[in-house]
């Protein structure tokens, strides 16, 4: 399934963003729906999944789905039948087989809502998307300032 215009130039800015300050010697970043195997017939995907190289080294990298987790899980929107749930539900249910799985952080950023929503195991926090969320080591992402400096507007 194809993306918007608006996700797809939101992945593009985080993983613009990413790209800037991360460790390419200690990290290996995955995007564009990254597969993870979570389990016999449990797979899930990630719109931008940052995997510490000592869980994910470069020989371990290859044409299947990734079987361990990345430490940050980064999601923009919902591209899934949820016909069975509520997106809240789906959302949630998502975020905790990735918290079983072993991610340690969870970022959505939800288009309709306008807001990002953080998750850690031991917490949930839900801001408007026109302040700095931090992704990791203090570096901090603002969708909405960076869509008025691109004069978007999403009404």
């Amino acid at each position: 399934m194809g993306s918007s215009s608006l996700r797809a130039i939101i992945v593009y800015y985080l993983t613009g963003f990413i790209s800037r300050f991360i460790d390419e010697d200690t990290y290996n970043v995955l995007v564009n729906e990254a597969g993870l195997h979570l389990d016999h017939r449990t797979n899930l995907a990630n719109d931008i999944a940052i995997f510490e190289q000592t869980v994910l080294p470069g020989n371990r990298i290859s044409k299947k789905y990734a079987d361990v987790p990345p430490k940050i899980a980064i999601e923009v929107d919902i591209e899934a039948d949820v016909a069975e749930m509520t997106e809240t539900g789906y959302i949630y249910k998502k975020t905790r087989k990735l918290f079983d799985f072993g991610v340690q952080k969870i970022i959505w950023v939800l288009t309709d809502a306008q807001v990002v929503m953080i998750a850690t195991p031991e917490r949930i926090e839900t801001v408007n998307w026109d302040k700095d969320v931090e992704i990791m080591d203090g570096n901090a992402f603002n969708i909405g300032a960076y869509l008025t400096k691109k004069g978007i507007s999403i009404p």
